[in-house]
C-alpha cells in the first residue's frame, strides 16, 4: 500500500549530522516514516545542505539569505537573536517571504496529503497565507512549542496568531498551560491535544550503575536565553560555593546571553568554579546527567512574555537518575505531575536566588543512600519517542 504524504515544517532543525541545535523535530517526523512519505521543509541556515535525506526523512532547505547572513533561527532562536542582534529584523520580511514561496512550491510539487506545522509563528503565519494564495485544502496539524505562543504580542500578530489557530485542522500544545493561552488567543474554546515532544529512553537517556554520581557538580542544559533563568542560578551558585568551596558548576548550552553570563561570573568572582562548556551534542548529555550531583532547571518568564513550554531537559536528567531543581512556572506542572517524588525532583519559586541556594545546599549536603532512586517507568510509559510518535501519527491520520 502506497504511504500517504507528509508535509512538516519547521524553523528549528539540526543543520548537519551531530549538530546541537534542539533535533526534536527531526526525531519525531523520523518516527513517522513508517506510514508516511515524510518530507521537512526548514531555512537553510549558514553551514548546511540545500536537500538531504536522513534517516528516510526527505530534508528540503530554502534559502532566505546568502549564505554568511543566514543566521536568523540558530544559536538561540528567532526571538533571542532579533533582541541580541536587532539588525537581524532587516531579515524578517526575508524569511516570512522566501518561506512563503518555498511552502507554496513544496505543496504544489510534493501534494501531500497532511501537513504538520510546527510553531505559529513563523510557520503558521506562512502556512495560512500560502494555503489562501494556492486555494489549497489539504488539512493541517499545528503544534505550538511555548515561545511562539507567548511571544510577539502586537496587535497585528496577535490577530495573524487568531487566524492561524482558528484555521487550523488539529492542534497539538506541549503542556498543560500552554492550553489556556491558546484559547485566550482564538477568543474560544478550541479542541486541542497536549503532546509533549519525547526523548529516547531505552538507548539513550537511562541511567547507568557505572557512573559515579558526584557529590559537588551541579548541571545546567539549555539554551543561553533569558526565560531559562541562568542568571539567577549563577547568583545562588555565588552564595553556596562560600559554605561549601569545592562545589562546581557546568553549563552546556550556547546562545545570546553567553558573553553576559560569563562577564556576571567574573563580577560575582565565580569565574575558576564554572565551567561554560558550549554545545553538547544530544548524544553526549547522558553521561553529564549520569554524572551530576544535581541537575538544576531556573526557568522563568522573559520580559517580553517568552516562557518554557514544557522543558524536556528535566525529564531527560529525571531519566538518568539525576536529582533535579525545578522552578515553579506553569509549565513544570506536568513534570511535577508525571514524576512527584519531591526527594528527587525538588520545586523552587522563580527568579529566588535565594531560595535556590538553600535547595543547593541541601542536595549537595545530604547523604547520597537518602536519595531515592527515580522509578523511571511512568516516564518511558508516557514521554518515550515511541508513545509520543504514536500519538501523533494518530491524529495526523485522523486529520486526512
Amino acid at each position: 500500500m502506497k504511504k500517504k504524504k507528509l508535509l512538516v515544517l519547521s524553523s528549528t532543525y539540526p543543520r548537519w549530522d551531530n549538530d546541537w541545535e534542539p533535533a526534536f523535530v527531526h526525531e519525531l517526523s523520523k518516527r513517522l516514516t513508517d506510514e508516511f512519505d515524510v518530507s521537512v521543509l526548514c531555512p537553510r541556515e549558514k553551514g548546511s545542505k540545500s536537500k538531504e535525506l536522513k534517516d528516510q526523512v526527505s530534508i528540503h532547505r530554502y534559502s532566505y539569505a546568502p549564505n554568511l547572513l543566514s543566521t536568523l533561527v540558530s544559536n538561540g532562536g528567532i526571538a533571542s537573536n532579533l533582541k541580541s542582534h536587532p539588525l537581524k529584523w532587516l531579515l524578517v520580511p526575508l524569511f516570512f517571504l522566501f518561506q512563503t514561496l518555498a511552502i507554496l512550491t513544496a505543496i504544489k510539487r510534493d501534494k501531500p496529503d497532511v501537513i504538520h506545522c510546527h510553531w505559529i509563528i513563523p510557520q503558521g503565519i506562512c502556512l495560512y497565507i500560502a494555503k489562501l494564495l494556492s486555494r489549497s485544502k489539504t488539512p493541517h496539524l499545528l503544534t505550538s512549542h511555548g515561545g511562539d505562543l507567548y511571544t510577539f504580542r502586537g496587535k497585528l500578530l496577535s490577530k495573524l496568531k487568531k487566524r492561524v489557530i482558528n484555521n487550523a485542522d488539529c492542534i497539538t500544545v506541549v503542556s498543560q498551560a500552554m492550553k489556556k493561552e491558546v484559547n485566550r488567543i482564538a477568543g474560544q474554546e478550541v479542541d486541542i491535544s497536549v503532546i509533549p515532544m519525547g526523548i529516547e529512553t531505552k538507548n539513550t537517556f537511562y541511567p547507568d550503575p557505572n557512573i559515579e554520581r558526584s557529590k559537588t557538580e551541579i548541571l545546567f542544559v539549555g539554551r543561553l536565553v533569558e526565560k531559562k533563568g541562568v542568571k539567577y542560578l549563577l547568583e545562588a551558585f555565588a552564595v553556596i560555593s562560600q559554605t561549601l568551596p569545592d562545589a562546581s558548576l557546568t553549563i552546556i548550552g550556547e546562545g545570546p546571553e553567553r558573553t553576559n553570563l560569563e562577564t556576571l561570573a567574573h563580577t560575582l568572582r565565580i569565574k575558576e568554579k564554572v565551567r561554560f562548556k558550549g554545545a553538547v551534542v544530544n548524544k553526549e548529555l547522558p553521561n553529564y546527567y549520569r554524572r551530576a550531583a544535581v541537575f538544576v532547571a531556573p526557568f522563568i518568564t522573559a520580559k517580553n512574555g517568552d516562557q518554557e513550554g514544557f522543558g524536556l531537559v528535566v525529564v531527560e536528567a529525571l531519566s538518568c537518575e539525576c536529582p533535579v531543581i525545578l522552578t515553579t512556572i506553569e509549565a513544570s506542572e506536568d513534570t511535577r505531575t508525571i514524576y512527584s517524588n519531591s526527594d528527587q525532583l525538588i520545586p523552587i519559586t522563580p527568579e529566588s536566588s535565594s531560595e535556590m541556594a538553600k535547595a543547593f545546599t541541601h542536595v549537595l549536603t545530604r547523604e547520597q543512600s537518602s536519595i531515592i532512586k527515580n522509578h523511571t517507568d511512568k516516564i518511558r510509559d508516557t514521554l518515550d519517542w515511541v508513545q509520543i510518535s504514536r500519538r501523533y501519527m494518530t491524529l495526523l491520520k485522523m486529520s486526512i
